[in-house]
């Protein structure tokens, strides 16, 4: 646990020691360390350690961003409706959706009514769209600048910015709010102040349309090495997805190829309650069981040739074992390439051809 907290010490404190003590515990862990916290608290606990926050709402808006999507549907009921709208207002929109997707849905617009009216027409707006789309991704905040202004305005400009708007790039506008073009904050200020952005502005500006899929909008950005990558629908900017939402998605889909090769839902984690982790490994292994049973009849065929020929009893552990380390290194390879965006339904058969293929020539 970070902060070198003795969670023991800890759980019993926030259970039955002064709220006191447990706030001072609670105050040597950042962010990240409750969001951990958070995740193996019972809701009992869970509920008095968010009484003892309720009093830094600000630390317990942090900490909410880097808590697991399975867990907030129980963080949201402890929350409440009043306190959960008072903790969105402080995060940036893209955020606040995620938490609002995780309460239940009869209660969103309940939450987007306790809101600032502003906030909750900004999370209204971000739910039209799907959460693993851009749309669903983008932060709504950006500086733009009319392709008529000089250097000096534009930096003030930003230096005027709200909090939540990210710093990365500067979009230029033209007449009709269209995206022209694009300039970093270092061309920026490396130029003077009488220059107009318009010969400053880079006019092929790399974009993405509202519903392009996550995996895409992280493997364009990661190609083009960006921060920030714009929504654009009719040439109108919307939002922007940044960097630290690609890492968000990259870390989830490879999460979700990992499990995905064992058999296992993203909502069984570490810490997860015996009974989540049963439910949802259970199917799986009952597959599992069905196709080894399977297996075993097809062996039972061969009884008395085995019984005749015992030697062969002997390698059936050696095929198994070779079959299912082969297979998982097929799996591996076939996954990777995918997420990386390397392999395409066009080009599968090459693939397949090659794994199949039982000695060393690349199909064409």
């Amino acid at each position: 646990m970070p902060g070198h907290i003795d969670i023991k010490l800890l759980r019993k404190a926030i259970r039955t020691g002064p709220g006191g003590v447990g706030k001072r515990m609670l105050a040597r862990l950042g962010p990240a360390g409750l969001a951990q916290l958070f995740a193996e608290l019972p809701p009992a606990e869970l509920k008095r350690t968010v009484e003892l926050l309720s009093e830094d709402p600000g630390r317990l808006a942090l900490a909410l961003r880097q808590i697991p999507d399975e867990l907030l549907h129980e963080f949201t009921l402890t929350l409440g409706d009043a306190n959960l709208a008072r903790l969105l207002e402080r995060l940036e929109p893209d955020d606040a959706k995620r938490l609002v997707l995780g309460a239940p849905e009869e209660a969103h617009e309940q939450i987007l009514a306790l809101m600032e009216p502003r906030a909750g027409a900004q999370i209204r707006h971000l739910l039209r769209y799907s959460p693993e789309s851009a749309g669903g991704r983008m932060n709504p905040h950006f500086i733009g600048v009319d392709d008529d202004v000089l250097v000096g305005e534009a930096i003030r400009k930003v230096r005027t910015a709200r909090p939540e708007v990210p710093l990365f790039y500067v979009y230029v506008l033209d007449s009709l709010q269209q995206l022209a073009g694009v300039l970093s904050l270092s061309q920026l200020v490396r130029a003077s102040d009488d220059t107009p952005v318009s010969t400053l502005m880079v006019r092929e500006v790399v974009s993405v349309e509202p519903d392009a899929d996550q995996e895409e909008v992280a493997r364009l950005v990661s190609r083009r090495g960006l921060l920030a990558i714009p929504v654009v629908h009719d040439q109108r900017l919307l939002g922007l997805v940044t960097i630290d939402d690609v890492i968000d998605v990259v870390e989830q889909e490879a999460t979700e190829d990992m499990y995905n090769m064992a058999g296992l839902s993203e909502g069984d984690r570490v810490f997860s309650p015996p009974h989540r982790s049963l439910t949802k490994r259970l199917p799986w292994n009952m597959l599992n069981l069905a196709t080894a049973l399977l297996a075993a009849s097809v062996v039972s065929l061969f009884e008395d040739t085995i019984g005749k020929l015992v030697v062969l009893a002997t390698f059936m552990p050696v095929v198994a074992s070779i079959g299912g380390n082969t297979g998982n290194q097929t799996l591996t390879v076939i996954l990777r390439g995918i997420t990386l965006g390397e392999l395409e339904f066009s080009s599968a058969w090459r693939a397949i051809l090659k794994e199949l293929t039982p000695w060393p020539w690349s199909p064409t």
